[in-house]
């Protein structure tokens, strides 16, 4: 189902900024330095307040994090062993069965009739493409020079092996969509929510990219924290 064509606000969600309601509601393990359950709130107020567009590629990613990921693993355990005499299929049977009932507990949340909530499964197009294939801007790369740097000097979080990095795996799709959806809607302010650093530095970069002549990026798609959502 596409985004409908209006003058109006369209809240774009991404994984991060849907998967705190996962999170606070089943108390599922998570590596965020924000405030999940004032975010989990936040998402939860976009999806009862604001016409919402789910790239097709988020739900993808929510469902591989909550069926694919720390498989056979309670919540509790946070610890690296894993031998092979520790679990058999049936362990695996019951814990995809507890993660396979959070799973539907988010589809509800986020498809019952009470929300505005679309699903964005259009491909992008060979210029969205483009995007990923493209060299960096200069103005995006000192945004991420920026990031790493004072990540890394004021938490002293060490950069992991694909750090610095930009538009990898999930994170290309989702800024493809956020593109498509802001050229199908140009009368509508299109905003992606996010708390990842790296999408809104893309998102930025498509904005100053859009204010070149005859540049094919949309002028109408913008960034927000869902931390910072509600405080307008």
């Amino acid at each position: 189902m596409n985004a409908p064509n209006r003058e109006s606000q369209i809240h774009i969600l991404d994984t991060s900024a849907l998967y705190p309601i996962c999170v606070r509601k089943h108390a599922l393990p998570h590596a965020s330095r924000f405030d999940v359950k004032a975010n989990a709130k936040k998402a939860e107020a976009i999806l009862r307040k604001e016409q919402v567009v789910i790239p097709h590629t988020v739900l993808m990613e929510i469902l591989g994090q909550l069926l694919h990921t720390r498989i056979f693993r309670p919540h509790e355990q946070n610890n690296d062993q894993f031998h092979e005499t520790q679990y058999n299929y049936r362990d695996y049977v019951t814990w995809y069965r507890t993660r396979h009932f959070v799973a539907e507990q988010f589809a509800v949340a986020i498809l019952n009739p009470m929300v505005n909530v679309s699903i964005w499964q259009q491909a992008p197009s060979n210029d969205e493409i483009a995007l990923s294939y493209d060299m960096l801007s200069e103005g995006l790369i000192q945004d991420l020079i920026k990031y790493y740097a004072n990540r890394y000097k004021k938490r002293g979080v060490i950069v992991r092996d694909r750090e610095p990095k930009c538009l990898d795996g999930m994170d290309g799709a989702i800024v493809h969509a956020a593109i498509s959806i802001a050229r199908e809607n140009p009368r509508a302010r299109c905003i992606l929510v996010t708390e990842d650093f790296v999408l809104g530095a893309v998102v930025k970069d498509v904005r100053r990219k859009s204010c070149v002549a005859n540049s094919k990026m949309p002028g109408n798609l913008f960034v927000q924290s869902l931390g910072d959502y509600g405080k307008d």
